[in-house]
């Protein structure tokens, strides 16, 4: 994210937003795009979630692989965002 090793996921949402209202090239437009993504991702999955009752048992296995799929997509949005902001 910044000249040193910190990643989005590690990073404080003050500290992200100090990196990109400054005057530097990177975080950018394809950062910030991944990191809504990523957000994006993660309503899913907590929404997901909170469907997991007994009265929703009948759609259990597909709740899962949302739930594991909005995961996957999160953690790999925020790989994307470190990557675009390397570039």
């Amino acid at each position: 994210m910044t000249q040193d090793t910190t990643t989005f996921g590690d990073s404080t949402l003050r500290g992200y937003l100090d990196q990109l209202a400054a005057k530097v090239p990177a975080p950018g437009g394809g950062a910030v795009a991944a990191l809504h993504a990523a957000q994006g991702a993660a309503l899913v999955a907590m929404v997901a979630r909170y469907t997991t009752r007994a009265k929703d048992a009948d759609n259990r296995p597909v709740i899962d692989r949302i739930i594991a799929a909005a995961d996957i997509a999160r953690e790999r949005s925020l790989a994307l965002a470190d990557a675009d902001a390397a570039a």
